[in-house]
Protein backbone atom coordinates (compact mmCIF):
# COMPACT_ATOMS: atom_id res chain seq x y z
CA UNK A 1 0.00 0.00 0.00
CA UNK A 2 1.42 3.39 -0.98
CA UNK A 3 2.11 6.12 1.55
CA UNK A 4 -0.33 8.41 -0.28
CA UNK A 5 -3.09 5.81 0.11
CA UNK A 6 -2.30 5.33 3.81
CA UNK A 7 -2.43 9.09 4.41
CA UNK A 8 -5.71 9.41 2.50
CA UNK A 9 -7.27 6.53 4.48
CA UNK A 10 -6.34 8.05 7.84
CA UNK A 11 -7.43 11.53 6.79
CA UNK A 12 -10.81 10.01 5.95
CA UNK A 13 -11.02 8.11 9.24
CA UNK A 14 -10.04 11.22 11.21
CA UNK A 15 -12.84 13.24 9.61
CA UNK A 16 -15.34 10.45 10.37
CA UNK A 17 -14.43 10.19 14.07
CA UNK A 18 -13.85 13.92 14.69
CA UNK A 19 -17.12 14.41 16.58
CA UNK A 20 -17.15 11.08 18.39
CA UNK A 21 -16.09 10.65 22.03
CA UNK A 22 -12.52 9.46 22.51
CA UNK A 23 -12.20 5.94 23.92
CA UNK A 24 -9.09 4.13 25.16
CA UNK A 25 -7.62 1.28 23.17
CA UNK A 26 -7.73 -2.15 24.82
CA UNK A 27 -3.94 -2.17 25.24
CA UNK A 28 -3.43 1.47 26.25
CA UNK A 29 -2.79 0.74 29.94
CA UNK A 30 -0.42 -2.08 29.02
CA UNK A 31 1.58 0.20 26.71
CA UNK A 32 1.74 2.98 29.29
CA UNK A 33 3.18 0.47 31.76
CA UNK A 34 6.04 -0.26 29.32
CA UNK A 35 7.15 3.39 29.28
CA UNK A 36 9.50 3.94 32.24
CA UNK A 37 8.16 6.52 34.68
CA UNK A 38 11.57 8.21 34.70
CA UNK A 39 11.37 9.12 30.99
CA UNK A 40 11.82 12.82 30.32
CA UNK A 41 11.61 12.85 26.51
CA UNK A 42 9.39 10.49 24.54
CA UNK A 43 8.75 10.14 20.81
CA UNK A 44 5.60 8.48 19.49
CA UNK A 45 5.76 7.43 15.84
CA UNK A 46 2.30 7.25 14.28
CA UNK A 47 0.53 9.15 17.05
CA UNK A 48 -2.86 9.36 15.33
CA UNK A 49 -5.28 11.54 17.27
CA UNK A 50 -2.81 11.81 20.15
CA UNK A 51 -4.55 10.04 23.02
CA UNK A 52 -1.55 7.91 24.02
CA UNK A 53 0.88 10.83 23.66
CA UNK A 54 -1.30 12.96 25.95
CA UNK A 55 -1.48 10.16 28.53
CA UNK A 56 2.33 9.91 28.61
CA UNK A 57 2.70 13.69 28.82
CA UNK A 58 0.29 13.73 31.79
CA UNK A 59 2.89 11.70 33.72
CA UNK A 60 5.47 14.47 33.32
CA UNK A 61 7.36 13.61 30.14
CA UNK A 62 7.87 15.94 27.19
CA UNK A 63 6.30 14.08 24.25
CA UNK A 64 6.63 14.55 20.51
CA UNK A 65 4.04 12.79 18.34
CA UNK A 66 4.60 12.34 14.60
CA UNK A 67 1.98 11.29 12.07
CA UNK A 68 1.75 11.52 8.29
CA UNK A 69 -1.99 12.32 8.33
CA UNK A 70 -2.75 16.07 8.50
CA UNK A 71 -6.28 15.35 9.69
CA UNK A 72 -5.06 13.10 12.52
CA UNK A 73 -2.58 15.76 13.60
CA UNK A 74 -5.39 18.34 13.53
CA UNK A 75 -7.43 16.14 15.90
CA UNK A 76 -4.38 15.59 18.12
CA UNK A 77 -3.72 19.32 18.49
CA UNK A 78 -7.40 20.10 18.90
CA UNK A 79 -7.75 17.59 21.72
CA UNK A 80 -4.69 18.72 23.70
CA UNK A 81 -4.70 21.40 26.41
CA UNK A 82 -2.54 24.42 25.69
CA UNK A 83 -0.34 23.72 28.70
CA UNK A 84 0.24 20.05 27.84
CA UNK A 85 3.90 19.10 27.38
CA UNK A 86 3.21 17.51 24.01
CA UNK A 87 4.05 18.58 20.47
CA UNK A 88 2.43 17.13 17.35
CA UNK A 89 4.31 17.10 14.05
CA UNK A 90 2.80 16.26 10.67
CA UNK A 91 5.21 14.50 8.36
CA UNK A 92 7.12 11.41 7.30
CA UNK A 93 9.04 9.92 10.23
CA UNK A 94 11.91 8.85 7.99
CA UNK A 95 12.45 12.43 6.82
CA UNK A 96 12.05 14.31 10.11
CA UNK A 97 15.20 16.11 11.38
CA UNK A 98 15.51 14.32 14.72
CA UNK A 99 18.79 14.22 16.61
CA UNK A 100 20.40 10.87 17.49
CA UNK A 101 20.31 9.76 21.12
CA UNK A 102 17.65 12.31 21.95
CA UNK A 103 14.88 10.24 23.55
CA UNK A 104 14.42 8.13 26.67
CA UNK A 105 11.65 6.19 24.94
CA UNK A 106 10.48 5.72 21.36
CA UNK A 107 6.99 4.25 21.03
CA UNK A 108 5.00 3.08 18.03
CA UNK A 109 1.51 1.56 18.07
CA UNK A 110 -0.16 -0.01 15.01
CA UNK A 111 2.24 1.79 12.68
CA UNK A 112 5.27 -0.39 11.89
CA UNK A 113 3.41 -2.40 9.23
CA UNK A 114 2.97 0.84 7.25
CA UNK A 115 6.71 1.43 7.05
CA UNK A 116 9.89 -0.28 5.77
CA UNK A 117 10.72 -2.38 8.81
CA UNK A 118 14.53 -2.54 8.69
CA UNK A 119 15.11 1.16 7.99
CA UNK A 120 12.45 2.23 10.50
CA UNK A 121 13.86 0.11 13.33
CA UNK A 122 17.39 1.32 12.61
CA UNK A 123 16.27 4.93 12.91
CA UNK A 124 14.21 4.32 16.04
CA UNK A 125 17.14 2.62 17.75
CA UNK A 126 19.46 5.47 16.79
CA UNK A 127 17.14 8.03 18.39
CA UNK A 128 17.38 6.36 21.81
CA UNK A 129 19.74 7.39 24.53
CA UNK A 130 21.79 4.69 26.24
CA UNK A 131 19.36 2.71 28.43
CA UNK A 132 16.50 4.14 26.35
CA UNK A 133 13.47 1.94 25.70
CA UNK A 134 11.85 1.08 22.37
CA UNK A 135 8.20 -0.05 22.54
CA UNK A 136 6.69 -1.53 19.38
CA UNK A 137 3.04 -2.53 19.33
CA UNK A 138 1.43 -3.74 16.12
CA UNK A 139 -1.02 -6.11 14.50
CA UNK A 140 0.01 -9.67 13.74
CA UNK A 141 -1.13 -12.30 11.25
CA UNK A 142 -2.55 -15.55 12.55
CA UNK A 143 -1.12 -18.74 11.09
CA UNK A 144 -3.09 -21.98 10.98
CA UNK A 145 -6.12 -23.25 12.84
CA UNK A 146 -4.18 -23.69 16.09
CA UNK A 147 -3.21 -20.02 16.18
CA UNK A 148 -6.81 -18.97 15.59
CA UNK A 149 -8.10 -21.29 18.32
CA UNK A 150 -5.51 -20.18 20.88
CA UNK A 151 -6.16 -16.50 20.17
CA UNK A 152 -9.92 -16.95 20.28
CA UNK A 153 -9.88 -18.91 23.55
CA UNK A 154 -7.53 -16.41 25.18
CA UNK A 155 -9.70 -13.50 24.03
CA UNK A 156 -12.78 -15.07 25.58
CA UNK A 157 -11.04 -15.90 28.86
CA UNK A 158 -9.36 -12.53 29.44
CA UNK A 159 -12.23 -10.30 28.33
CA UNK A 160 -10.68 -9.14 25.06
CA UNK A 161 -13.51 -10.64 23.00
CA UNK A 162 -16.21 -8.89 25.03
CA UNK A 163 -14.33 -5.58 24.73
CA UNK A 164 -13.97 -6.03 20.97
CA UNK A 165 -17.69 -6.74 20.51
CA UNK A 166 -18.72 -3.72 22.62
CA UNK A 167 -16.37 -1.41 20.72
CA UNK A 168 -17.70 -2.59 17.36
CA UNK A 169 -21.32 -2.12 18.44
CA UNK A 170 -20.55 1.48 19.49
CA UNK A 171 -18.80 2.25 16.22
CA UNK A 172 -20.85 3.74 13.39
CA UNK A 173 -21.20 1.59 10.30
CA UNK A 174 -19.42 4.13 8.11
CA UNK A 175 -16.41 4.11 10.46
CA UNK A 176 -16.26 0.31 10.48
CA UNK A 177 -16.40 0.34 6.69
CA UNK A 178 -13.50 2.82 6.48
CA UNK A 179 -11.32 0.69 8.76
CA UNK A 180 -12.26 -2.47 6.87
CA UNK A 181 -11.39 -0.89 3.53
CA UNK A 182 -8.05 0.33 4.85
CA UNK A 183 -7.13 -3.03 6.34
CA UNK A 184 -8.01 -5.03 3.24
CA UNK A 185 -4.69 -4.18 1.58
CA UNK A 186 -2.40 -4.59 4.57
CA UNK A 187 0.04 -7.33 5.49
CA UNK A 188 1.19 -8.00 9.07
CA UNK A 189 4.08 -9.95 10.57
CA UNK A 190 3.47 -13.38 12.06
CA UNK A 191 4.79 -14.14 15.54
CA UNK A 192 7.50 -16.30 13.95
CA UNK A 193 8.60 -13.29 11.91
CA UNK A 194 8.49 -11.06 14.98
CA UNK A 195 10.77 -13.45 16.88
CA UNK A 196 13.18 -13.68 13.96
CA UNK A 197 13.26 -9.89 13.66
CA UNK A 198 14.08 -9.53 17.34
CA UNK A 199 16.86 -12.11 17.17
CA UNK A 200 18.63 -10.19 14.42
CA UNK A 201 17.73 -6.58 15.21
CA UNK A 202 16.51 -6.28 18.81
CA UNK A 203 18.49 -8.79 20.90
CA UNK A 204 17.28 -9.40 24.47
CA UNK A 205 13.88 -7.90 23.67
CA UNK A 206 10.77 -8.88 25.62
CA UNK A 207 8.09 -10.15 23.24
CA UNK A 208 4.41 -10.21 24.17
CA UNK A 209 1.78 -12.06 22.14
CA UNK A 210 -1.72 -10.62 22.65
CA UNK A 211 -5.05 -12.23 21.94
CA UNK A 212 -6.58 -9.56 19.71
CA UNK A 213 -4.16 -10.09 16.81
CA UNK A 214 -1.51 -7.87 18.38
CA UNK A 215 2.05 -8.17 19.65
CA UNK A 216 4.35 -5.91 21.66
CA UNK A 217 8.15 -5.79 21.66
CA UNK A 218 10.04 -3.94 24.41
CA UNK A 219 13.75 -3.42 23.84
CA UNK A 220 16.31 -1.50 25.88
CA UNK A 221 19.36 0.05 24.29
CA UNK A 222 22.62 -0.99 25.87
CA UNK A 223 24.02 1.45 28.44
CA UNK A 224 27.37 3.12 28.05
CA UNK A 225 30.06 0.52 28.68
CA UNK A 226 31.46 0.68 32.20
CA UNK A 227 35.18 0.81 32.85
CA UNK A 228 36.91 -2.48 33.81
CA UNK A 229 36.93 -1.37 37.47
CA UNK A 230 33.19 -0.70 37.45
CA UNK A 231 32.43 -3.92 35.59
CA UNK A 232 34.26 -6.00 38.18
CA UNK A 233 31.83 -4.85 40.88
CA UNK A 234 28.86 -6.79 39.55
CA UNK A 235 27.20 -8.54 36.64
CA UNK A 236 23.85 -8.55 34.88
CA UNK A 237 22.18 -11.37 33.01
CA UNK A 238 19.27 -10.76 30.63
CA UNK A 239 16.95 -13.47 29.35
CA UNK A 240 16.96 -13.32 25.57
CA UNK A 241 13.86 -13.30 23.41
CA UNK A 242 11.44 -14.21 26.17
CA UNK A 243 7.93 -14.52 24.76
CA UNK A 244 5.11 -13.72 27.19
CA UNK A 245 1.71 -14.73 25.76
CA UNK A 246 -1.75 -13.29 26.16
CA UNK A 247 -1.15 -10.07 28.06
Amino acid sequence: MSQDKIQADFDRIARLVAEEPERPDRYERFLLAQVPASCQRVLEVGCGAGRLARAIAARGAAVTGIDASPEMIRLARQGSPEDASVEFVCGDFSAQPLGPGLYDCVLSAATLHHMPVAATLARMKGLLRPDGVLVLHDLRSLVGVGDWLRSGLAAVCNGDAAWWIRSRLRERRVVRAAWREHGSGERYLTMMEVRALCETTLPNARIYCHALWRYTVVWTREPVQASPVQASNGSHVTEMGRVTPWK
